[in-house]
């Protein structure tokens, strides 16, 4: 991880935007960053921990009073890179404050970007954020603080941390999660993904259902169903070919009686029709006529034209004659007066512009008294300010002077009342530590509350649904039984219908033997009526006759019998279609019950098996002297009405048994969770109770090592050193600005005075030339009055134009009106000269039309002799072409039906068909139709359930082959959740790397001591300090002193970053120091910073911040921050 640029405004003491640029900074591999006490060098490092995981670790609840009290918003950003060459990242996070109250503030807007390739925004929510920077860097903020950015007080922490709190921290850093509660997490997450894969195929196996016995039914189902389509599809086809017969017969019927209904009509519109016939002969003559007739009347009415015409256009030629007369005298007297106006109009036309001329001296002349008085009141106006300015320049000096004495005594005051900050600001820090604890212990103990809710509500979550599934149980027990009760009252009905099936085919063949005994009776008399004396009968031979049989009336005795064996036969097929419907109910009950078998007691297979209850259902045979057809009808509406409850309880039961195993699944997966919470909320007990004793030994540790502070108040008293130290800073800071100010107030009033001296002059200097122009501006003014008055150079050049412009308007009307009169007068004559000549001709065709029509007039004698009404007669084309097919249609009816009644007529050959027995024989086709439906129904439903049974017979082939390897999966996992089950294993890596740091850092604490000193780890996992030059002996690390403490835990923090690896694949490349130069010696000081300039070799970059101005001067690269001006600018940045 490599920083690249990191900008911060509104933080702390920065109140303008800041931006560090670290890819030159460290460049060299060690850089500083230096400035005043209380400047702002801390909160470069807040400003890094704040953009990365929105937390400043030395500010209360970790963002209170991190805003400037100038600013109400406050912004930071980061920008860094992971890894190096094609295998990198750019990064940049955002995170922006808004004041909230107080010192509280709010997350006003937070993002993570990834500018690698194209910019995009990976967290735009501050939680987000913070879960993908703690992701992607694989460290907390503790790790951060104690590993890559050391701020004030955090320095040793990872040298004093305990051996359980530095695992943990190792644990993360070194990503041994994955091998640790990670890899036992996948374990048991890989048993319990096995276990409910197992579960979930055994459920599917078992709502299967699937056998081999009843496999093999619904093959025989399926057969018997093949048998009954075959049957009902041959009834229908001997029933349609009948009723198509009888169809066909009732259509001829009703196409005969249409023909003779259609000729009667046309023979009664037959006189109609020939009427129209005589119209049309008598609008042929009268058509032969019009031509002379409209001859006639045209030339009439032409002559009648032009005679009015001609007396028009003589009128018009006499008035043109006078109007062009009365237009050449106005013209001659225009002229005259025109001729003294145009002398007038020149003269006034001089004086105009000359007029203008001096208009413009004058508007130029204004302009620039104008200017003049313009730049008076600017003069005036400056004057005045200067004037002002002097005064308030007299009064600032006087309270700055004031002032300066008044923050010198205030200094003094205070340098008598500072205290010990140091202790303080480490006493807050270990009570931090101390409140960080409490705050873990609080979120553990509502963690534990939560999950102790949670384990409750699973467990009564799970006892609900165990009652739901014995309720759910006792309901499909309940509806089991009431299939029994249908099962065996299905039973009997098809006996039932069994007996009557045949009982009325008995009744049905005693009818047809009764027929044909009368058939044969009726042909004996028909032969014996032939018989003739002496004749042999064609039977027997016998040419004697003694006792022959006498004809009777067959019809009146067969006709009955015969509509009575159709009635029985119609009921035997209505009553097979039900004992099929019966059985097939039947065996739709059985499978039914089958399919329960498992989630009931007593699953249904055949009546034999139930004690039969009350038989409330008894069928009696029907009797032959009874109202048989009565009752029948009425047993076919009750077998209607019990298919719906049939069908209903079929229903429920399918839902009743989707719900028992949808319960199934539901517990199973309950008790699941409901172990996973008992096993976490044991966790949570324990991970609480140890945080209350470490809580309780860390307030005694603090108590015992600073006795005169109280711990409550203790950040009240270093909040009031740190005001006391900005305070102090803040004053000597006024006393220098305010003497500044003295200084600079004493120069500004001279120059103030030498200004306005300078405006004077220049005032007294526009006043003469102010003067001078209005003089000049009273002259033309007077000029102008003479030549226009009061009028305008402009209204005066107007009215010129508008008097020329009147002479030549008029001028142009009586031309106009001159040049109209002479093309009126011309264009009168010449239409009068027509108008005469066409009335001559109108009047010769008027005579020619006349004898012509008189001659033809006579041949035509039925038609008027007037040439007006000839036209009356003459019918128009819509009439004739109406006229015309009305006719023809006519005749080509009449023609028609005439045909189709003789081609009818031996077809029917005496036939006929009655509505009754046509409605009787569709009746039958219907329902014979319906009964194949309904059988191929049944036969598709037969074979859909035998197909769907084969299916479920080789899913539940597959499903055990898969339910096996489950099986096997969650051995192997029940065998390594064994092996890793606890934290030995985490341990042991844990401590290898530890190990590993510990020899790091003691090859760096030797190089810092020269061979001194070395870091080791005793037996508990704690570091301990071994003296090189005392024998060997070892040290514990609380006694040392605060530089040997600073070394041992450079050394630590060396080694840490240069064996850190982030997300295990990048390496850290920087790490910042904030404190601890100052407790070294000149000569270990010169050693650490050798050492620290060797780390470029490495590619590590180290940040210094210090106030040791040997480190300063000895640094290359370095940043400087300014502190903040009282009540002005902020803080700021300089790269040097």
């Amino acid at each position: 991880m490599r920083p690249l640029e990191l900008s911060l405004k509104g933080l702390h003491s920065f109140r303008e935007k800041q931006t560090v640029d670290f890819t030159d900074l460290t460049e060299e591999g060690i850089f500083g960053i230096f400035g005043p006490t209380g400047s702002g060098k801390s909160s470069i490092l807040d400003a890094m921990t704040l953009a990365l995981y929105g937390n400043v670790e030395r500010a209360p609840n970790n963002t209170n009073g991190i805003i400037n009290q100038a600013e109400d918003e406050l912004y930071v950003s980061f920008t860094f890179q992971l890894g190096n060459g094609a295998d990198h990242s750019v990064l940049k996070v955002e995170r922006t404050y808004k004041r909230s109250g107080g010192h509280h503030v709010k997350t006003a807007s937070a993002r993570l970007h990834d500018l690698t390739g194209d910019p995009s925004v990976l967290a735009d929510k501050a939680s987000d954020v913070n879960k993908e920077v703690e992701k992607r860097l694989g460290l907390s903020i503790d790790d951060f603080t104690r590993a890559v950015v050391l701020p004030q007080g955090k320095f040793s922490d990872f040298l004093t941390l305990r051996g359980n709190d530095r695992r943990v921290m190792l644990q993360r850093i070194f990503q041994l999660e994955k091998y640790g509660d990670q890899l036992i997490k996948k374990v048991k997450a890989g048993l319990q993904d096995a276990e409910h894969g197992r579960e979930k195929i055994e459920s599917e196996q078992q709502g299967l259902g699937v056998d081999a016995a009843a496999l093999k039914r619904a093959e025989q189902e399926t057969a018997y169903w093949d048998e009954q389509l075959q049957s009902v599809l041959t009834t229908r086809e001997v029933l349609e070919e009948q009723w198509n017969y009888g169809r066909q017969l009732r259509e001829w019927e009703q196409e005969w009686k249409k023909s003779t209904q259609n000729i009667e009509e046309l023979l009664v519109k037959k006189p109609s029709i020939d009427q129209q016939r005589r119209q049309l002969a008598l609008s042929e003559k009268a058509e032969m006529l019009v031509p002379y007739a409209d001859s006639v009347m045209d030339a009439a009415a032409e002559k009648q034209t032009w005679t009015a015409e001609e007396e028009k256009t003589r009128i018009r030629r006499d008035q043109a004659r006078a109007q062009y007369e009365n237009a050449s005298g106005e013209m001659e007297t225009f002229k005259e007066e025109k001729k003294q106006a145009d002398e007038r109009l020149r003269r006034r036309e001089n004086e105009v512009d000359k007029a203008e001329e001096l208009k413009q001296q004058m508007t130029e002349a204004e302009k620039e008294q104008e200017s003049l008085l313009k730049q008076k009141t600017d003069i005036d106006k400056r004057l005045d300010t200067h004037q002002a300015e002097q005064e308030q320049i007299e009064k600032d000096l006087k309270r700055y002077e004031e002032a300066v004495c008044r923050f010198q005594s205030e200094l003094d005051e205070l340098d008598k009342t500072m205290e010990d900050a140091y202790l303080l600001m480490e006493a807050k820090d270990r009570k931090q530590h101390i409140m960080q604890l409490e705050h873990q212990y609080e979120t553990a103990r509502l963690e534990k509350e939560e999950e102790n809710k949670r384990e409750l509500s699973l467990s009564g979550t799970l006892k609900e649904k165990n009652n739901q599934a014995v309720h759910a149980g006792n309901q499909l027990q309940e509806r089991t039984r009431q299939l029994l009760y249908w099962y065996n009252k299905c039973s009997d009905e098809r006996q039932w219908l069994e007996r009557t099936i045949h009982r009325l085919g008995k009744w049905s063949e005693s009818c047809r033997i009764e027929a044909d005994h009368i058939q044969k009776q009726a042909a004996a008399a028909g032969l014996a009526s032939q018989l003739t004396a002496g004749e042999a009968c064609p039977v027997c031979g016998s040419v004697h006759h003694p006792d022959p049989e006498q004809e009777g009336n067959p019809d009146k005795d067969l006709q009955p019998l015969l509509e009575q064996k159709n009635n029985f036969d119609d009921w035997i097929q209505c009553l097979k279609t039900m004992e099929m419907e019966c059985r097939n109910r039947q065996r739709v009950l059985e499978q039914l019950s089958e399919q329960t078998t498992g989630m009931v007691l007593t699953p249904v297979h055949h009546r034999d098996t139930v004690q039969r209850p009350d038989a409330d259902w008894f069928l009696p045979d029907i009797e032959h002297n009874e109202d048989w057809e009565q009752h029948l009808q009425k047993k076919i509406t009750e077998w209607e009405r019990e298919e719906d409850t049939i069908d209903y309880i079929q229903r429920d039961m399918d839902n009743k048994k989707k719900q028992i195993q949808q319960l199934a699944v539901e517990q199973r997966e309950l008790y699941h969770q409901w172990n996973s919470s008992r096993s976490s909320l044991k966790k949570k007990l324990e991970q609480a109770h140890a945080l209350k004793k470490q809580i309780e030994e860390k307030k005694k540790e603090w108590q015992k090592t600073y006795p005169r502070f109280d711990f409550e108040t203790v950040e009240e008293k270093q909040r009031r050193r740190m005001q006391q130290d900005e305070q102090k800073q803040m004053l000597q800071k006024r006393v220098e600005d305010g003497t500044s100010h003295v200084q600079s107030q004493q120069q500004k009033l001279t120059e103030k005075r030498n200004d306005i001296h300078a405006v004077t002059v220049e005032q007294k200097e526009t006043d003469t030339k102010l003067e001078q122009v209005s003089s000049t501006i009273r002259q033309h003014k007077q000029q102008l009055f003479e030549w226009l008055q009061d009028e305008t150079v402009q209204n005066a050049r107007d009215e010129l134009e508008r008097e020329k412009k009147a002479w030549l308007d008029q001028e142009e009307q009586l031309s106009g009106r001159l040049e109209e009169a002479g093309t009126e007068k011309e264009k009168a004559e010449n239409a009068h000269s027509i108008a005469l000549h066409a009335l001559q001709e109108a009047q010769k065709r008027e005579k020619s039309s006349t004898e012509k029509w008189n001659e033809q007039s006579t041949r035509y004698e039925e038609l008027p002799d007037e040439p007006s009404r000839v036209k009356e007669y003459v019918l128009s084309g819509d009439q004739k072409r109406d006229m015309e097919i009305s006719i023809k249609n006519h005749d080509q009816s009449l023609d028609y039906w005439r045909k189709a009644k003789e081609e009818l007529e031996p077809k029917i050959a005496g036939q006929t068909i009655s509505d009754e027995a046509w409605q009787r024989l569709d009746h039958a086709r219907t329902s014979a139709m319906e009964l194949v439906d309904d059988t191929r129904e049944r036969r598709a439903a037969a074979h859909e359930t035998r197909k769907t049974m084969e299916q479920k017979k080789e899913r539940y082939e597959a499903l055990e082959k898969e339910r096996r390897d489950w099986e096997q999966q969650a051995e192997k996992y029940r065998r390594l959740d064994q092996v890793f089950r606890g934290k030995g294993f985490i341990d042991f890596l844990a401590e290898e790397q530890l190990e590993q740091v510990t020899r790091t850092a003691s090859e760096w604490l030797r190089q810092l001591t020269r061979g001194r000193y070395t870091v080791e780890l005793d037996d508990q996992g704690g570091f301990i300090i071994r003296d090189e030059t005392n024998a060997g002996l070892t040290r514990p690390v609380s006694s040392l002193s605060g530089g040997e403490t600073f070394l041992t835990s450079l050394a630590l923090a060396l080694a840490l970053s240069s064996s850190i690896q982030l997300k295990g694949r990048y390496p850290l490349e920087f790490f910042f120091l904030d404190e601890g130069f100052g407790t070294l010696d000149q000569e270990l000081l010169d050693t650490v910073m050798t050492a620290l300039e060797k780390l470029q070799m490495n590619n590590l970059a180290v940040g210094i911040i210090s106030h040791v101005p040997d480190i300063q001067e000895r640094l290359l690269h370095k940043l400087i921050v300014k502190e903040a001006e009282p009540g002005g600018k902020g803080s700021s940045i300089e790269k040097i």
